[in-house]
């Protein structure tokens, strides 16, 4: 394990992380790849060889590995952050009708004035499949946009995918 860079301060695991962006809009953190959380998820930090806060969902099996393998490298975390867009995956699915398509994007794109990343949608027989990857603020808009999703006639599942899920 390499030394933490002289410009990163030595983290004190006993005391709570705060997961934040600095004035020039630098995290002093990173999130894991494998799980992608945002803010409000349940998280931890494992501190990595360099020094810098990665930050896991509670839920992904690798931070499991961590916890068990690395522990005192492990950080319990909170997060301050107000402003910023992350990306997150939603799979809805439901009854396939002719517009459908329509009003999912228009519910998303120009009600809820969401930022649409990627849009794959398949339909088998009568039924659909979405999957969609957009940018949100927090956890809190990922509930609100799924909630209103299912208000539409024929969606049946509206729920967010994590990185650890199969």
């Amino acid at each position: 394990a390499s030394e933490p860079s002289a410009a990163r301060p030595k983290i004190n695991t006993k005391e709570t992380y705060m997961l934040r962006y600095d004035e020039k809009g630098e995290a002093n953190f990173r999130f894991a790849d494998c799980c992608s959380p945002i803010p409000g998820d349940d998280v931890l930090g494992f501190i990595d060889d360099d020094g810098s806060v990665v930050v896991h969902d509670l839920d992904c099996p690798h931070a499991s590995v961590l916890k068990a393998s690395f522990g005192p490298r492990i950080v319990s975390t909170r997060w301050d952050v107000t402003a910023g867009e992350f990306p997150a995956n939603i799979r809805i699915e439901g009854i396939d009708r002719h517009g459908i398509l329509h009003e999912l994007i228009s519910l998303i794109s120009t009600h809820l004035s969401l930022n649409i990343r990627s849009l794959n949608i398949r339909a088998d027989k009568e039924v659909f499949t979405c999957d969609l990857s957009l940018l949100v603020s927090d956890v809190t808009a990922v509930g609100h946009l799924c909630k209103e999703v299912r208000k539409i006639p024929g969606v049946q599942v509206a729920t967010r995918v994590t990185g650890h899920q199969a």
